[in-house]
């Protein structure tokens, strides 16, 4: 297996995470600092965040699926973190944001149907990711700049603003705001913001995997079978999920396992 985390060729697409931690005890930092450091670069770099109450934020290079899933690296400093007083997943100030590269998008419509489904697929997103914030907004009107009144009767729709450009070729450019499920105002990616952040290596990889997987689903599902079969559904992602020979395989166990597509009784 062909394993890197640079840029092999554009449309692979390479991913890059950003994950806020705390020291839950109150110690020092400098032991983990070093331990990162030491043992994790150049894969990630550390930042201090106003947001965080005692830690850092860990901030990765871009690398692909198949590194993160076979360079172990990164698995060794989570297990390092969790095993030596530090939280994310319990914490009220801490987050996990994933990019990916938009230069490995086909063309707008692949970027806009990959979009289109964070912000129509919120319920189950929501259980998938654990988290449900106003720092990770799924309001569809805000991402398409709806609600901006100079727009008139002239708003753009979704794709206008994924290519930033309307039809009668003025200026669209979306929404200025970064705290939504998906900000997209970064000029080389468009960075996820809607997982709950963890120190456990297999829902990290989860959430990895469901983020190439929608990528490549969107890349090849059409319009007719969007229309007419619901094509950007999550039931719909899970299906495709279960025909990639095991690759990910650690996001559709843990969409069974938090019963993502269990539907309340009378819906």
């Amino acid at each position: 297996i062909n394993v890197s985390r640079n840029h092999i060729e554009p449309s692979v697409p390479v991913f890059g995470i950003e994950l806020e931690v705390e020291n839950v005890n109150g110690g020092y930092l400098t032991q983990a600092v070093d331990f990162i450091n030491n043992n994790t670069a150049p894969l990630v770099y550390l930042k201090e965040d106003c947001s965080i109450n005692h830690g850092f934020e860990i901030v990765s290079h871009p690398m692909s699926l198949d590194y993160f899933k076979h360079v172990t690296i990164y698995k060794e400093m989570l297990d390092y973190l969790r095993n030596n007083g530090y939280n994310a997943w319990k914490t009220s100030t801490c987050g996990l944001h994933i990019h990916v590269s938009k230069v490995s998008f086909v063309d707008p419509k692949h970027q806009m149907k990959f979009l289109y489904f964070i912000f129509k697929n919120k319920n189950e997103l929501i259980k998938f990711s654990g988290r449900n914030s106003s720092y990770a907004k799924y309001d569809f009107d805000a991402f398409v700049n709806n609600q901006d009144s100079a727009w008139g009767k002239n708003k753009p729709n979704i794709i206008e603003v994924v290519k930033g450009v309307q039809k009668n070729g003025n200026y669209a450019p979306g929404a200025w705001e970064r705290n939504l499920a998906v900000n997209r105002m970064g000029s080389f990616t468009h960075e996820l913001r809607i997982f709950r952040p963890s120190l456990r290596f297999d829902t990290v990889m989860a959430y990895m995997e469901f983020v190439e997987c929608l990528f490549m689903y969107t890349k090849q599902i059409t319009s007719n079978e969007i229309l007419k079969h619901n094509g950007l559904k999550f039931d719909a992602l899970v299906r495709f999920a279960m025909t990639q020979n095991d690759r990910y395989s650690t996001f559709v166990n843990r969409v069974i396992k938090r019963n993502v597509l269990e539907q309340k009784e009378g819906n």
